[in-house]
């Protein structure tokens, strides 16, 4: 029976992945919270949403550092250290992003007309999905790790990257048909508010793309082993 890397190597980095993305996707998760509170004129509510935002950021951040401290002491690991960090580069980044969106948010009242303010809802539950898609994949890596990055499991986990692979393909057209339908409406916006509406629709797809990009660092440790 061939030995898993975690008998090799001991205590590995990905339990700590784990944890980063379950941080970063709680951050994200607020996401909604915020928008849906902007859209009322709920100051108060943005304001908190925000700042619980800003903390799961910086706890995040927290993860994130002991994990390079981790890496940088371990002498041996089953994977690159390169590998390891750009995975957690792509998740930081998504963390940072919901910070950033949370941010705008905050600056000042932002309105949105029907029926942009439902299409750009269903962008953001779109992105979302995809980060809980992601969020799913990085649950079981513990589980990989067991199976040495291969067998049903590593299988399994390729599906669901495959999946998250095309739906994020789907979700950077969306994004590009929702910035022209918004600048097609330019005139019933507030020349600031258009900037804001035009950086929010960005950052909500930037978010997508690094969870997949994120995702994808885990299949090219699949297809390395």
């Amino acid at each position: 029976m061939t030995p898993s890397f975690s008998n090799l190597f001991g205590h590995s980095p990905f339990k700590a992945l784990e944890d980063h993305s379950a941080k970063v996707h709680q951050c994200v998760a607020l996401i909604r919270d915020v928008y849906e509170a902007s859209l009322v004129g709920n100051r108060e509510s943005v304001i908190k949403l925000a700042s619980d935002i800003f903390r799961l950021e910086t706890e995040a951040d927290e993860i994130r550092d002991q994990i390079h401290i981790d890496l940088t002491s371990r002498i041996l690991i089953p994977v690159s250290k390169d590998q390891i960090f750009n995975i957690l580069e792509h998740q930081d980044s998504i963390a940072d992003h919901a910070e950033d969106l949370a941010a705008i948010f905050t600056y000042r009242p932002l309105s949105l007309p029907e029926p942009l303010a439902t299409q750009v809802r269903s962008f953001l539950e779109e992105a979302l999905t995809n980060c809980k898609l992601a969020e799913g994949i990085f649950s079981k890596l513990v589980i990989l790790v067991e199976s040495s990055f291969s067998g049903r499991d590593a299988l399994t986990i390729s599906k669901l990257i495959f999946e998250l692979r095309k739906r994020e393909d789907q979700t950077k057209m969306k994004k590009i048909s929702l910035l022209q339908m918004v600048h097609q409406e330019q005139a019933a916006f507030d020349p600031v508010d258009l900037v804001s509406w035009t950086q929010i629709i960005e950052i909500i797809g930037d978010i997508s793309k690094f969870a997949d990009n994120a995702a994808m660092g885990i299949s090219l440790i699949i297809r390395g082993n």
